[in-house]
């Protein structure tokens, strides 16, 4: 700060004040001084007491000034007064607070009153040179104190760690905070690896590492197994080993989202010494992806997902333990076939027609091992017109390696621009009735759902009618949905759909002739019907000792479980009601909703069909051993019992001899964060 000759410290004030009242700068009268007698604030100069530091004029007084350019090179010019000032604070201690010093403290190169002390932590590191000890101390100049300090001045704060090696990970720092690397940061590993130090370790601030430590590469912790089993299918092989496919969704925090976190289609042998299931993933998993989690745990510890494989898919298996699967790629809109032996992978796209592979179904000839497959093709833009198509599919050989191994015959197609709607509508409309014009999709609303009736919804502000059987919302138009198949020994299909054009069961076999993996193989069919209703719902195959064929379905519109045998020719020889869905409510009767039966004839003859009852949430099992049927609850809804979940999703049943058959269901128990669901087994081991 600039100095007005004898202005020191607090005193300034009160001496500017008196210089601007008075007549500016004006010296003290002449006391005849001889170097001394004078005022404090002020000198002898020429024989006259003036103001310290003040110049000497020609007169011997202060200078008179409009500019610094007036003043010497020490000097400035104040307007206040006119007059030339040092631009020191200070000349001696004298000019300061009591225990004050009168030098340069701030390096400006001119004298300030200040107190003792440090200006920078260069005098600090030669004044303690030695006695600042320790990792990360260092000496430095705070508030003109000279202290022993870290490096960062403190902590860093929660997960990080001060580095003080100059020009290090800091750059150009003397010290900076970083993120705490761990103590085996600078280890390399594996991908799904990482270093893990096997003593305690310090990190040393002056190294910037820990120090000490003893690391080695172990693997990451596994990615989370997810949520696995719907849809899914089961089977066992020749050694009594029960095999699994199914759909992996991955880890949820809450309901299931549109867009699944894994998505991948995976194989799963029960192993009996840890009665677990031992999954591996066949196909969903994007090669190449980062590895984030332990490579030997699931998904070989990549996150990210790929493909979306599975979300539709049927299993056969061989009695070597070979697995076949059909499933969809809902990515792409595919259809793919894999083929697990001994943990080997054999896969590849079989109908690329997309929309394709939806609801398919695989068995096995007994004689020959090879796979038989059918699908519905959603929707065909290839043509003039959109086409839906049901297919079926035939391989030449027990190991096929490519689509050119099958032989394909198209069983039924529909043109869906004689559709409503065309077959179905996008996410958030449906298909409206309309009386004047063609069935159109129209967006649902919500300002009115509450008023609609029974087949309505709303839109546009009123309740219109939906086409009939809309309401399976997931469920496409086509010729043939939820299929299901077996072969016979003697290498007839029998391929069972409902066609959701016509609302009826349909079943397909082969006639007379060449097998089906032969092109000129013929195939016939039989409509099970019933007038004014909708039937055929989610059909489900079994063959006896004899060779009887029987399917289980549902009628949609009494939402009774049906029970069809087929005679020769596949001609139909009966239909009978295996529960009529009524349960008695004090006097009245309640229909409940029956769905996804499961068929087993058992080596006794035995016919045993698993089934939901989606009012309650219970899984059924209806048993008939040569009278009728009789019912059974074999998971969920038990009085007395907490609730755990709703059962008899995407059941599946496999018989085992004159043994209770295996019987496999997904549970969905919405009460926890996130949901508990989840496959369940049911007789194994």
């Amino acid at each position: 700060m600039a100095r007005i000759p004898g202005v020191f410290g607090v005193a300034a004030v009160a001496v500017l004040g008196g210089l601007a009242a008075g007549c500016g700068g004006c010296r003290q009268p002449a006391t005849g001084c001889d170097n001394g007698g004078c005022p404090a604030g002020q000198s002898c100069v020429d024989g006259e007491c003036q103001p310290s530091g003040a110049s000497s004029s020609s007169s011997g007084g202060m200078a008179y000034c409009e500019s610094d350019a007036d003043c010497g090179a020490d000097e400035e010019c104040s307007l206040a007064i006119n007059g030339c000032i040092s631009k020191h604070d200070c000349e001696t201690a004298a000019d300061c607070r009591e225990g004050q010093e009168c030098r340069d403290f701030d390096g400006d190169g001119y004298r300030d009153c200040g107190y003792p002390g440090c200006t920078g932590d260069a005098e600090c590191i030669t004044e303690m040179a030695g006695s600042c000890t320790g990792d990360g101390n260092r000496a430095r100049c705070v508030e003109r104190a000279c202290v022993c300090q870290g490096a960062c001045g403190g902590d860093c704060g929660t997960g990080k760690v001060c580095c003080g090696v100059k020009g290090g990970a800091c750059g150009a720092q003397d010290a900076c905070c970083l993120p705490d690397p761990g103590p085996c940061a600078t280890l390399e590993c594996s991908p799904g690896s990482h270093g893990v130090s096997s003593t305690t370790t310090a990190w040393s601030v002056d190294l910037c590492d820990y120090a000490g430590s003893n690391c080695e590469c172990q693997e990451l912790p596994p990615l989370p197994l997810g949520v696995i089993g719907n849809p899914s299918a089961i089977g066992v092989d020749g050694q009594d080993r029960l095999w699994i496919a199914a759909y992996d969704y991955g880890p949820y925090a809450a309901e299931l989202a549109a867009a699944p976190p894994y998505g991948d289609l995976v194989v799963g042998l029960y192993n009996a010494a840890t009665s677990r299931i031992d999954w591996q993933f066949v196909d969903g998993v994007p090669l190449g992806a980062p590895v984030e989690g332990g490579p030997s745990g699931p998904r070989g510890g990549i996150a990210e997902p790929g493909n979306n494989m599975g979300r539709y898919l049927d299993m056969a298996v061989a009695p070597d333990g070979t697995v076949h699967v059909a499933y969809q790629d809902a990515t792409a809109g595919t259809l793919r076939y894999a083929r697990v032996q001994g943990g080997a992978v054999t896969s590849f796209t079989l109908d690329a027609q997309r929309e394709t592979g939806v609801y398919p179904a695989l068995a096995l000839d007994p004689s020959t091992g090879a796979p038989r497959v059918a699908w519905l093709t959603r929707r065909d833009d290839s043509g003039a017109a959109p086409m839906a198509r049901l297919v079926f599919a035939a391989a030449t050989g027990a190991a096929p390696g490519a689509a050119t191994d099958f032989v394909v015959h198209t069983l039924t197609e529909v043109d869906l621009t004689t559709v409503p709607c065309e077959g179905g509508c996008a996410e958030g409309f449906r298909c409206q009735v309309d009386t004047v014009r063609t069935p159109a999709c129209h967006h649902v609303d919500t300002n009115c759902a509450a008023s609609c009736g029974t087949g309505q919804f709303c839109t546009g502000g009123a309740c219109v009618d939906e086409v009939p059987g809309s309401a399976l919302r997931d469920v496409p138009q086509g010729p043939g949905v939820w299929a299901a198949m077996l072969v016979r020994n003697d290498g007839k299909p029998f391929l069972a759909v409902h066609d959701t054009v016509d609302g009826t069961l349909k079943v397909y076999s082969t006639e007379g002739g060449d097998p089906p993996d032969s092109p000129s193989a013929r195939f016939t069919s039989l409509t099970v019907a019933a007038a004014g209703q909708v039937t055929g719902l989610w059909p489900s195959v079994a063959v006896d000792a004899s060779g009887v064929v029987k399917v289980a379905h549902v009628n949609q519109t009494t939402h009774a479980l049906r029970l069809v045998t087929l005679g020769a020719a596949l001609t139909l020889q009966a239909e009978e009601t295996v529960d009529d869905a009524g349960r008695q409510n004090g006097q009245a009767t309640d229909l409940h909703r029956l769905a996804e039966p499961a068929l087993v004839i058992r080596g006794d003859g035995a016919e045993l069909v698993s089934y939901q009852d989606g009012t309650t949430g219970e899984l059924l099992l209806a048993t008939r051993s040569g009278g009728a049927f009789t019912r059974s609850t074999l998971a969920g809804g038990r009085t007395g019992v907490e609730f755990n979940g709703f059962f008899g999703f995407s059941t599946d049943a496999v018989g085992r001899g004159n043994n209770p058959p295996v019987i496999s269901t997904f549970r969905h128990n919405p009460d926890p964060t996130p949901p508990d669901d989840g496959l369940v087994l049911i007789n194994w081991p």
